[in-house]
Order: structure tokens, then sequence, then C-alpha cells
């Protein structure tokens, strides 16, 4: 071995150069270091830095603290300010307490604001619960509603709600996720509520179903939310707290935020509790108000206000045809009221009635001994409209009756009436008279036979006086006649029934006079027992009613049938006030019976 060379290693390279004495001692020194720096040299360089930071004082925290609060995550602050949040809200109260000046004067500069701005909110709310009324009441879509709720049987409200709703969330569920059990409850108070720790207890165990079906998870993965028809379940959790809210609806995006800050407040105000927490649910029973908050609602906005207005326009315009269409059957039920007067006239035919906007034409044929037309209508506070009415000779029998008077000129002590094509004379008249009369009653239109048998000459002294008695005891039934047509029975509204002060007992007395009267003047009589509405109603019901009423009368009179005839006329138009058309009245027919079923008098 050759000294100064270093020996072959057999590699073709050198073997290394050994060092002895001082350089040795100098290599093994740095070694030693070399691997005191690899084996230390972290913990070194952190006992440095925490060596460098200053000691914990006020100026050194308020040195730190606003870096720290800069520097912290998002997540982190949100924490920081639930944290910081009971520190200032007790700090504010204390100053307003102590200073309420100082308060006023920092809201002086936005009191203003503040009041115009809760103004504006409050119209605008008003505005929105009346747009919501009109949409309830006004639109189509709420017709679908109450056709809805009438054919499903529920309420109104409930309907509404359904189809208006975006979201209600019903309940809120605070758990301990370790033991399951339901910490706080707090529930709407329109949804029904189960057993809130057999709830608890589903969810955790569909979170644990689902992490065991769909391995792998990573830690702290866990079901975020359960949707069930139109019910969504939103769970938030961490490894001491889970918060779960039932939702109808579509959940808002804010929801998670709404109950990570509620858990958050949990967990800062409970930290103690929530690390002692075996099975005791009272402690966390304050905690209620701050899941109440969470229970919110929204609901579709009401339409917009141009909807309004047009709903407003679509109302006016309906109430401008309603107008339109009243004012038009007025003026038609007004053209009826024209014909009906004019028709239930003797002698009097509307042929014809026309109306042109505001302009009304009658036409027609008159008796000259009819009443003229536009009297009629006077009569009955009606303003005559245009007429025109030709003559001509009517065979209604109150007409040829008053033709038969204007003809004859009967005396004093004869009575004439008509029936059935008939002229009957009763009475005491001189005999030239009689002879004239035969012939002459012939010749009146609409009579066919005279019929003088009631008819007696005046003869001798005896036949005088008989006769003079026969005209006392014919005198004495007109009055009875008469005082009977003056005699008016009054009614309830829309009923056959008397009014309680009907002078019933006067109208039987009456009734009895004339019977009596016409059996000692030995003269046939026919009462005419004609019934009154009013003009309310139908014509048709109107004529019932008034028939219905003439018939209750005769019953409650006990009147023989043989002299009585039921009159229905219908309305009267004319009656001031009302309840004065609802009434019965009599026409006694002196010297005629009545029809008999075959259409005929019985003298």
């Amino acid at each position: 071995m050759t000294r100064g060379r270093p020996p072959d290693t057999g590699s073709g390279r050198p073997a290394p150069r050994r060092r002895w004495g001082a350089e040795a001692s100098r290599d093994d020194a740095t070694s030693l270091a070399e691997l005191r720096r690899i084996v230390m040299g972290p913990e070194r360089v952190r006992l440095e830095q925490l060596e460098e930071r200053p000691v914990a004082s006020p100026d050194t925290i308020g040195d730190i603290l606003p870096e720290a609060f800069a520097r912290a995550s998002t997540t982190r602050q949100r924490v920081l300010a639930l944290a910081v949040e009971p520190v200032m809200a007790t700090a504010v109260r204390t100053v307003v307490r102590k200073d309420a000046d100082f308060l006023g004067e920092l809201l002086a500069p936005t009191i203003g604001a503040a009041v115009r701005k809760a103004v504006s909110e409050a119209i605008k709310a008003i505005l929105q619960r009346f747009n919501e009324a009109l949409e309830r009441s006004l639109s189509v879509r709420s017709i679908r509603w109450r056709i809805e709720a009438r054919r499903t049987g529920r309420p109104f409200a409930e309907v509404v709600l359904l189809h208006t709703l975006v979201y209600r969330v019903e309940q809120v569920f605070l758990i301990h996720p370790t033991t399951g059990l339901v910490l706080v409850h707090v529930a709407d108070e329109s949804c029904a509520v189960r057993d809130p720790d057999q709830v608890a207890s589903m969810l955790e165990a569909i979170d644990a179903f689902v992490r065991e079906a769909f391995r792998p998870q990573p830690p702290g993965v866990h079901l975020h939310h359960v949707e069930v028809g139109d019910l969504t379940v939103w769970v938030d959790r961490d490894a001491s707290l889970a918060m779960a809210a039932v939702v109808r609806g579509v959940p808002p995006r804010a929801l998670g935020e709404w109950l990570y800050e509620a858990r958050q407040r949990v967990r800062l105000a409970y930290q103690p509790e929530l690390e002692r927490f075996r099975s005791d649910v009272s402690p966390f029973a304050p905690a209620r108000s701050l899941l109440e908050p969470i229970l919110r609602s929204a609901r579709r906005p009401a339409p917009r206000r141009a909807h309004l207005w047009l709903m407003l326009l679509v109302a006016a315009i309906a109430s401008l045809v309603g107008a339109l269409v009243d004012r038009a059957i007025g003026q038609a039920r007004l053209l009826d009221t024209y014909v009906d007067l004019l028709q239930a006239e003797p002698g009097i035919i509307v042929t014809s009635a026309t109306r042109d906007g505001g302009h009304v034409r009658l036409e027609g044929l008159a008796d000259p001994l009819a009443s003229h037309p536009s009297d009629v209508l006077e009569r009955r506070g009606l303003t005559a409209p245009e007429l025109t009415f030709e003559p001509f000779s009517s065979l209604d029998p109150r007409i040829v009756e008053r033709r038969a008077q204007q003809r004859l000129h009967p005396p004093a002590g004869v009575m004439l009436t008509l029936g059935d094509a008939t002229l009957r004379a009763a009475g005491v008249a001189p005999r030239a008279w009689i002879t004239q009369a035969r012939s002459l009653a012939l010749a009146v239109p609409g009579i066919e036979r005279f019929d003088d048998q009631a008819l007696r000459a005046e003869e001798a002294d005896v036949e005088v006086r008989e006769d003079v008695e026969e005209e006392a005891r014919v005198a004495a039934l007109r009055a009875a006649a008469r005082a009977l047509e003056t005699t008016t029975l009054y009614f309830m509204r829309g009923s056959a029934e008397l009014t309680p002060d009907a002078a019933l007992d006067h109208a039987r007395a009456r009734w009895h006079a004339l019977v009596t009267a016409a059996d000692a003047a030995g003269l046939p009589i026919c009462v005419a027992i004609v019934g009154h509405t009013d003009p309310t109603g139908s014509r048709r019901a109107n004529q019932a009613l008034s028939k219905a009423r003439a018939a209750h009368v005769a019953r409650a009179l006990a009147m023989d049938d043989a002299r009585v005839q039921i009159v229905g006329a219908g309305a009267l138009h004319d009656a001031r006030p009302l309840h004065r058309a609802r009434r019965v009245t009599f026409w006694v027919d002196v010297g005629a019976g009545c029809p008999s079923p075959d259409g005929r008098r019985d003298d």
C-alpha cells in the first residue's frame, strides 16, 4: 500500500479518505449539529416563533384582534359575529339606559327617512291586501278556487292557501346527534304534530342508512335534505348539534343560513350544557326563542296594480251595462204597464205598442162611450205617450150597458142590467116607456133580447103604493150594494192572509144586509169579489195570488156561491203606498144572477 494514495475499493473509485486527530473531531461535531438540526429543526422553529410573539396584554390583544378578524374566513366571521352579538346588545342597552339623549342624537338624522319608509311600507301593505281581496273576489281564478272548495269540501281559505303558498316552515327540531334526542321542538299552530322524538329518531336512522348504503363517504358528510310530496326536511348539523326544518312548498335558499345561524347561537349559548348532556332536555327550553324566528312563510305576490285597475275598469263597465239593462227592462215594463192598463179598461183595444229609444207610441181602437186612453193613464199617475186610437163600437158588456142607458133613458124607478146579450129591466115605469123600450132595446148593438118580466107598469093607486114600496126596496138594495162596494179588505205581503186590522166583521155585516135587501126586493144579485196585488212579482203569480185572496174572503164571509163571482184582477200599478194595492174590493150587479158553470146567468 502506497502512502498518500487512497486504497482501491474494487469499484474503480478510490476509497474514502480516513481522517485522524483534530480533523476527525471537527467532522464529528459538524455531523452531530447537522443531525440535531434535522431532528429538532421544526420544533426549534415553532419555539422561536412562540418566543417572538408578544406577551398577552391589552395593548398586544388590541393590535392582534383586528388582524384576527381580517384574516378569519367567511364562516369564521359569522361565528365571531354571533359570539360578539350578545355583548354588543348588552352594551347598547346599557348606553341607552344611561344616556337616552345620546341615542336620540344618533337616530335624529335617519328618523325622517325611517318614518317615510314605514308609511310607504304600510301603504304598500294596504294596497297588497286590497289587491288580494279583489283577486279573491272578482277574478276568474277565485271562481275556480270556490268551485274547487265546493267540490272537495275544503274551506275556501285553505284552497287559497294551497294555491298561493310559496313555502311555509311548519316545524323545527333541535337534535342531539349522539343520543338522537330532541332538545327543543317548535311548530306552526296550523300543522299536525307527531311525536318529535320519533321524528328525530327516524331522521337519524335515515341518515345512518344512507351513509352506510353509499360507502365510502368522507367524515362529516351527512344527509342534507329529504323530499316527501310537497314537504321537504332540511338538515344542518355538526358533531354536537343538528337542526332539522320541515318545509311545505319550495324551501328558500336562505333556509340553510337560518338553520346554521340558529345552530351557532344555540351552541354559543349552551356549550356547557351540551358538554354535560345525558338525557335532561329542560335546560334547553329557553332556546325556543332562537328557533321560533325560523317558522316563516311566503306567498305569491298580489297581482300588479295594472291588474287592479283592469278589475276596477271591468267592474265599472259591468255596472254601466247593468244600469243600461235595468233601464231597458224598466222601459219594457213601463210599456207592458201601459198596455195592461188600457186593455183592462172596457171599450179600449190596443193593437200596437212600439218603443223607439225613449219614445213610446200606442195605437188601437176606442169606443166613444169608453174613457179616453190618456185619462186612463193619467188617473194611474203615468204620463201619456203618443196615442192614436180610432173609434169603433165595442161589444164589451159594460159598454153595451152604457149604450142602452144612453138610448133608452130609463126612469128613476127602473134598473137596467145586461148579461148574456140580454137586457133586463126591473122596477116600475110608465106603460108607454115600456112599450118603447121593447122596440128600441133590440136596436142597440150587443143586445139580442129584452127581458121585462121584472118590469111593471104604473096603474091604480094601490099599484102605485106597491110600486113605491117596491121602489123603496130597490133603493134599499142599491144602498146596501153601494155600502158593500165601499168596503176594502187588505192583505199581508205575498200572502192570501188578511192583515190583523182587516174589518172582516164589518164586511160580513154589509154582506148580510145586501142579501136581506135583495130577498126583500125580489131581485137577483151577483157580487164580484175582486182581488188585487202590488206590482212586485210576475204577472202569472200576481194573477194567481189575487184570485186566491178573493176566494179567501168568500170563505171568510160564508158567502153563497150562487151569488158570488171570484175575480183575480192581478197587479194594481197606481196604489200609493204599495200596501194599499194588496186588497180585495166588491162589485155588486143588481138584477142579474152570477154566471153558472155552463156560462149562463141565473135569474
